[in-house]
């Protein structure tokens, strides 16, 4: 695999981050501290 380059959108103008990563994150915390009913 060959790249040219790597872009960086540190402050969100490419993509929303709270829209890409915070449902993501919020199933893994779930997943990670199990049952806890």
């Amino acid at each position: 695999m060959h790249f040219d380059g790597i872009l960086f959108d540190k402050d969100g103008t490419l993509f929303d981050f709270h829209k890409t990563w915070s449902n993501w994150t919020s199933d893994a915390i779930e997943y990670l501290c199990g049952d806890n009913s």
